[in-house]
């Protein structure tokens, strides 16, 4: 009898197994009171105790480490050859094995509270689903190409992988399942899971028992059949597949750029352009190592992990972009790579002018979906749509393969997959359950709810209700509040700070973004007759239909066009009286991030637009928020190109066409600019104040009036106006009285369609230059791989160095010149939606045509095509302009026809030189070279997007597009010279020159230096904290609570001037003092000042606002000084403190005897009123704290800088007019809160004595300490 071998002994007892699984299940069924435990769930939840289902498992999982760490062994054994790549693969699996069966033991993923860490959540799901889906498909991928010669075990692996693919699939379902379906949920996850390790330890076991002979060789050449990618027929499939993936890598870019935006800002969502590139980079390298070995199983494996990389790309953008930003990359890489291993095999093992055809097609009508599965499905279920969509396209990879098991198996997974994902998608349509804007209102408001979401492409839209008892609702846009939602109807909304009222008799007014309330009922209030213009369909969508009995019908009577503002004027030769721009602005977050946003509404052209439209009276009104120091620069921008366009129209005094103000409400902070087309006369210069003395006082005319009368309750502080003079920095900049210093320091020009940056006021440019070089050290190190791993396959790719050169320039060149056509044609049709589809859908439709047709050209015909586009190029730089002018007024339709027809030749023949130097390598060099140069032109493409906004920023516009046309002038070059060798030096010399020079642009620009102060009279203030508490709210406002805290922080100042150093005011050094008030963080002055280098002794003057105790405690330190302080101040110091009462009013004696030791040292300076210490620093009595009190101001770069000492406690005393609880003299308080208003370069440039948010505003330059200033450093 013969005996049977380990393999078969471990068969039948997996049959066995399974059969037993099975009446495990059937008992879970009929007698659940025993706790069997096959529901997946189930036996991790009774009581911590194990289950016979839970052994089994673990069991067979611990039988697994052992069969592969067999298998490692056999695989090190072999000494020679590519039979010893496997081991560590074995290896690893026998670890992960190891971790799955000690997790079945302990159920430690279950038991995060063990960890201290949270339960995951539904986005950190979908990132858990991904990384159990890659060593899954990994290891099965690689067990299936060993097991395809071990007679009867194929079929084992193969059903392994389907049922434990249907357990990760079904997982997706669980937080959505009702209790009625978690009984047979848990029944079939469990039981797919039990099986699942049966069939993997028959699977493992089968290859490492089995006989040796049996065995495949660890590696194939790609001269093996086996290896080869079908023909006929089946190639088709594989064409169909190709397709579908490039259609998702698109449609996923574009996806994923919406949900940066909500959770990033607009440098963020910019750079998923590069992560995409890079990641395709990534799998051009993996392909490099596959496409000869396994190209069909590496097709399957990498197009069956892709749903899982597009659910993880999800649960990243929603968990990790704020925080973790470079792991957040990194997993943000996972489909793009996967893209890229399929594009790279078909590239290879394909014709590549096929390939490629289809590849730019595929992502040519992804480009024109996306903007339909937005409108229709919204960010979340368009992207379980396209996972499902990805299933199928794996299964055209699968349809191919010749194992008839396998085939079918996978098949019916694929099939599986993209009808749960095609099913969660329909079912997050009725329910919500995925929605992304929530997860962000939750963060700041617990019991927040989203009640409406929309979107489109101009960007996502959401009303939500922040808390229960919340009777308005809030408008976000890109996750970012925008608006408030009342119901109130347009007889509540006649004072507005927003519009100007009782300024002139019924006006006509055009709304510039309509939004939500934003401004509609206070226009229909106001004016005669309203148009509003809104890009965004979502928003109209919305208003005119499920918000109408929410929003007081707010679009009622108003002529709405959804449309860009700028086709709207150019369509129309309409005359109005008033257009506003209320926060119009397309990107949102930190200024920094949006540096690189194109915003044509402010641009010169726009403004001048805006005037042609205007009637002689009319006025352009512009809303701007400004919620701390950093964000004022970009409205100075915006002034300085507003007075240049007036003064362009021939206004010699345009100072006298602006009435600039700031309003105040509880939570925001905005500035407002009305800009009139003629001068402001008197009256209506009149006419405005009594508006915002009306502003202020609405609450009194209300009670007067008996109803509502407006919808803001805020405080308006007036920055310029026409006939006065003011120090504020938004007056001197439109009377043109700031400095080339002032102006350099902010990158202050005017904004053109050229240079369209109202954002970019650093002229370092840190984060655009910080993104372009993590882009490039990212690609230097993708870069390094190939090398690493090309050089040693092949190293004839350097004797075609001209091919090289010529792929990494067309990768450059073309995404240039594409960043650049799309934002010129979205000035020219007007919708970022039409842009985005015809351009880009043309350009790419039209290259994979070109790609095609080159295949019936040689080297001339490419030298021909590659002139064609440059003379094209040149068409769009030079003539384009001149034709968008002309048909500046077409109808939409006409002008997305014109656009196709002007973008169609350029793009059909820039499809034509890439695929040519792809067969070319094939030819001269091996099959291989194609997927390195693949993966070079995707990684000098992702270098692109950077690239292109750093130089955009510092040249223009046009100036990139140049670049971008002389790129392809060196392409040409290195064309001619692959094939004349007496050109090739040249080619080669000037291009790799070029190349240089391009990439190392970003620091070559040029990084202007700290401005210097030309005048000795501008001065340096430095903020220094010495610790934090609270305090009582009576005493900060005099409107306040006794019951009521605020936080309080304890500061003095330095003055560094050119030869001196200038203390206000000088903290107090007691520890024991600090613990009575409860001060934490409590740090020794003289310590702080030890941090800038300065020690008591070097101190040349020191002013002291006022004498109470914490603002002269350390005086007697200052031995050399000079100290300032108002004569009042010190009298009523003398009058009332002395030995025998050392403490009174905030005063203390000892303090008072360093004073009086100064007066007899002839150092004691006494002020009388107003005195200058110095040329740019003045003294002024305020007398509203203390009888003596004092403010200071300092001449600075930014503008003259108050520091108010205890006159103002908090910002807030000065923002809304609030006088001090522990005022001496309320209404001087009150008086010098509106003096200091009138000369500070900004409200923000008035300290406070004891606001924390000083230190939250201004640039920190050591632990505690804050320089002044809105130059960013």
């Amino acid at each position: 009898m013969k005996s049977m071998s380990g393999s078969d002994l471990l068969k039948r007892a997996g049959v066995t197994l399974l059969v037993f699984e099975g009446l495990l299940g059937v008992a879970h069924l009929l007698w659940p009171e025993f706790r069997w435990g096959q529901g997946r769930s189930s036996y991790f939840n009774f009581d911590n105790s194990l289950t016979l289902a839970s052994w089994l498992a673990s069991m067979q999982l611990f039988g697994v480490t052992i069969l592969a760490l067999a298998g490692f062994h056999q695989c090190r054994g072999k000494r020679a050859g590519a039979g010893a790549s496997g081991a560590w693969v074995w290896f690893t699996a026998a670890l992960l094995a190891a971790l799955l069966s000690f997790a079945e033991m302990t159920r430690i993923h279950h038991r995060f509270d063990l960890l201290g860490l949270p339960e995951p959540g539904l986005y950190e799901g979908f990132i858990v689903l991904f990384l159990s889906a890659v060593p899954l498909v990994l290891f099965g991928w690689f067990l299936l190409l060993r097991l395809r010669t071990i007679h009867g075990y194929s079929k084992y692996g193969v059903a392994w992988l389907a049922v434990w693919g249907l357990c990760l699939g079904l997982r997706g379902f669980s937080p959505v399942l009702s209790d009625q379906w978690w009984i047979w949920f848990s029944l079939v996850t469990g039981l797919s899971y039990l099986f699942g390790c049966t069939l993997l330890l028959m699977a493992v076991g089968g290859y490492v028992l089995g006989p040796a002979s049996e065995r495949p060789p660890m590696a194939a050449t790609p001269q093996d059949p086996s290896v080869s990618l079908p023909t006929g027929r089946a190639r088709v499939w594989i064409l169909v597949g190709v397709g579908g993936i490039t259609l998702v890598l698109i449609f996923l870019q574009i996806i994923l750029f919406q949900l940066l935006l909500i959770f990033g800002d607009y440098l963020t969502a910019n750079s998923v352009i590069s992560i995409a590139l890079l990641g395709m980079s990534l799998g051009g390298l993996i392909g490099f190592v596959t496409a000869s070995k396994a190209p069909l199983e590496s097709m399957i494996a990498s197009s069956l992990m892709l749903p899982f990389a597009i659910l993880l790309a999800l649960g990243t953008c929603v968990m990790l972009v704020e925080e973790v930003s470079m792991l957040a990359s990194l997993l943000l890489m996972a489909p793009f790579v996967c893209c890229g291993v399929v594009m790279t095999i078909a590239l290879v093992r394909i014709d590549s002018h096929v390939a490629y055809f289809v590849a730019l097609v595929g992502s040519g009508l992804g480009a024109l979906m996306v903007s339909t599965a937005l409108s229709n499905f919204r960010e979340e279920s368009s992207l379980l749509f396209l996972a499902a969509f990805t299933f199928l396209a794996a299964a055209c990879f699968i349809r191919p393969y010749p194992v008839r098991l396998t085939r079918t198996w996978l098949g019916l997974l694929a099939l599986f997959g993209a009808l749960s994902m095609f099913l969660l998608g329909s079912l997050n349509l009725e329910h919500d359950w995925l929605n992304v804007v929530r997860v962000k209102l939750l963060e700041s408001y617990p019991q927040g709810e989203v009640l409406f979401s929309r979107s489109s492409l101009v960007g996502r839209y959401d009303i939500v209700r922040r808390t229960p008892t919340q009777t308005s609702l809030s408008a976000y846009e890109n996750g970012r509040i925008t608006d408030t939602i009342r119901e109130r109807t347009v007889e509540a909304y006649q004072i507005d700070p927003r519009i100007p009222r009782g300024l002139m008799e019924d006006p006509v007014i055009l709304v510039l973004g309509l939004s939500g309330d934003g401004v509609t009922k206070t226009s229909r209030a106001l004016g005669k007759k309203v148009y509003g213009v809104e890009i965004n369909p979502a928003v109209v969508d919305l208003q005119t239909n499920e918000l109408v009995e929410r929003n007081g019908n707010s679009y009622q009577d108003i002529e709405v066009a959804i449309v860009d503002a700028r086709s709207y004027l150019q369509q129309s030769d309409r005359k109005y009286d008033m257009i506003t721009l209320l926060n119009t602005h397309r990107a949102r977050g930190r200024t920094s991030g949006r540096s690189p946003s194109l915003e044509y509404l402010f641009t010169k052209e726009a403004l001048h637009e805006y005037l042609n439209h205007l009637n002689d009276r009319g006025l352009v009104d512009v809303e701007e928020p400004v919620s701390r120091p950093r964000r004022e620069p970009p409205v100075w921008k915006l002034l300085i190109t507003m007075r240049q366009v007036l003064m362009e129209r021939g206004n010699p005094r345009p100072e006298q066409h602006f009435f600039v103000f700031q309003w105040r409400t509880a939570s925001n902070n905005y500035i407002q600019i009305l800009m009139k087309k003629t001068p402001f006369t008197e009256a209506e210069v009149a006419k405005l104040q009594q508006w915002l003395e009306d502003v202020d006082n609405i609450r009194q005319i209300e009670s007067v009036q008996g109803r509502r009368m407006g919808p803001i309750r805020a405080t308006t502080t007036i920055l310029h106006i026409p006939g006065r003079e003011f120090s504020t920095n938004v007056s001197r900049i439109v009377r043109g009285e700031v400095d080339e210093d002032f102006l350099r320091a902010r990158n202050l020009e005017a904004t053109t369609d050229d240079l369209p940056f109202h954002f970019d006021v650093d002229p370092a440019r840190p984060e655009v230059k910080r993104a372009y070089g993590i882009t490039l050290l990212m690609t230097l190190l993708v870069l390094a791989c190939f090398w690493l791993i090309v050089g040693r396959k092949d190293s004839r790719l350097l004797q075609v160095l001209p091919l090289v050169l010529a792929v990494a320039l067309t990768g450059l060149g073309y995404l240039l010149l594409e960043i650049v056509l799309i934002q010129r044609y979205e000035i020219f049709l007007g919708s970022p939606v039409a842009t985005f589809a015809s351009v880009l859908g043309t350009l790419l439709i039209f290259s994979g045509l070109g790609s095609l047709w080159s295949r019936r050209i040689g080297a001339t015909g490419v030298y021909g095509s590659l002139a064609i586009v440059l003379g094209l190029l040149l068409l769009q730089q030079w003539v384009m302009p001149s034709f968008f002018s002309w048909a500046a007024s077409f109808p939409g339709t006409a002008k997305i026809v014109l656009a196709v027809v002007s973008m169609a030749p350029l793009g059909f023949f820039l499809g034509v030189p890439f695929p040519f130097m792809l067969r070319s390598a094939k030819l001269q060099v091996a099959e291989s070279a194609a997927a390195t140069l693949f993966g070079l032109n995707a990684a000098t493409s992702a270098l692109a997007v950077p690239l292109a906004l750093n130089l955009s920023m510092a040249w223009g516009l046009n100036a990139t597009f140049q670049i971008g046309i002389l790129i392809y002038g060196l392409v040409w070059l290195l064309m001619v010279g692959f094939s004349r060798t007496g050109v090739r030096p040249i080619a080669n010399a000037a291009s790799a020159l070029a190349l240089v020079l391009l990439l190392s642009a970003p620091w070559l620009l040029g990084r202007p230096g700290a401005v210097q102060a030309t005048s000795s009279d501008t001065h340096k203030v430095y903020g220094l904290s010495y610790g934090s508490s609270s305090f009582d709210q009576d005493q900060v406002f005099s409107n306040g609570s006794s019951s009521r805290k605020v936080r309080f922080a304890w500061l003095f100042w330095v003055i560094q001037a050119e030869d001196r150093t200038i203390l206000v005011d000088t903290g107090f050094d007691d520890s024991d003092e600090a613990r009575d008030w409860d001060i934490r963080n409590y740090v020794r002055p003289a310590d702080r000042l030890a941090q800038l280098g300065i020690a008591p002794l070097d101190v040349d003057d020191v002013v002291l606002t006022h004498a109470h105790w914490d603002h002269m405690g350390t005086l007697s330190s200052f031995a050399n000084a000079r100290v300032w302080i108002q004569e009042a101040e010190y009298l009523h110091a003398r009058s009332l403190l002395s030995p025998r009462n050392p403490r009174r009013r905030g005063m203390q004696w000892d303090h008072l005897q360093a004073l009086m030791r100064a007066e007899s040292d002839g150092r004691l300076r006494l002020v009388q009123g107003r005195e200058v210490l110095m040329p740019g620093i003045t003294m002024t009595l305020a007398g509203g704290h203390t009888p003596g009190s004092q403010f200071v101001t300092v001449d600075t770069l930014d503008g003259l800088v108050v520091i108010a000492g205890d006159e103002t406690y908090m910002y807030r005393n000065n923002q809304s007019r609030i006088s001090i609880g522990s005022a001496h003299d309320h209404a001087a308080n009150l008086a010098a809160i509106r003096k200091m208003q009138e000369v500070a370069a900004s409200p923000f440039l008035i300290l406070p004595g004891h606001d924390p948010r000083v230190l939250n505003f201004f640039p920190q330059v050591s632990e505690g300490i804050v320089h002044i200033t809105t130059i960013p450093e």
